[in-house]
C-alpha cells in the first residue's frame, strides 16, 4: 500500500513538506506487486546511502524520490530522471510525470473499472471530475 500523506512544496529552507489541497487527498492506494518490489529495492539502496555517507547524510524526511544524499529530488531533476526512465522502457521522451495520472485515468476506464474507484485512486475530489477527464459526459447528481 502506499500512504498520499503529504506533497513536497518550495519553501524558504528549499523544498520541505507542505499540505495537501484537500483532506480528502489524503488516501491509501493498492499497488501492484511489481511496485511493491521495485520499491522496496529503492528503500535498501538508500539505507546503503545512509550508511556510506554517515553524518554527511541529508534526509530529514522518509521520501521515496530524493537524491543520493537523502534531500529531497527537485521538480527539475524528477523530470529529467523521468525522461531517463520513459526512454529506457521505449516510450520516448516526450512524457511529463502528470501524464502518467491522465493515462492511468483512461486506461482504467477503457478496461470498465468502476468510475467512483478510479476517481478514489487518482485523488479526485468526485467521480464527476473523473468522468470530465475521460471525456464521458453524465449527468451531474
Amino acid at each position: 500500500m502506499i500512504r498520499v500523506r503529504r506533497p513536497l512544496k518550495r519553501g524558504d529552507g528549499g523544498l520541505e513538506p507542505g499540505n495537501l489541497k484537500t483532506e480528502s487527498s489524503k488516501r491509501t492506494l493498492a499497488i501492484p506487486e511489481a511496485v511493491r518490489s521495485a520499491l522496496t529495492t529503492l528503500r535498501k539502496e538508500q539505507a546503503a546511502d545512509r550508511l556510506r555517507l554517515g553524518q554527511h547524510y541529508r534526509g530529514e524526511h522518509d521520501l521515496v524520490f530524493r537524491d543520493s544524499a537523502g534531500r529531497p529530488m527537485s521538480r527539475q531533476r524528477m523530470n529529467v530522471r523521468f525522461k531517463q526512465v520513459m526512454e529506457r522502457a521505449g516510450l520516448g521522451t516526450d512524457w511529463q510525470p502528470r501524464e502518467t495520472r491522465h493515462r492511468f485515468v483512461s486506461i482504467a476506464s477503457a478496461s470498465g473499472a468502476a468510475i467512483e474507484d478510479i476517481a478514489d485512486a487518482a485523488g479526485h475530489v468526485n467521480a464527476n471530475i473523473t468522468r470530465a477527464s475521460t471525456g464521458t459526459s453524465y449527468p451531474i447528481p
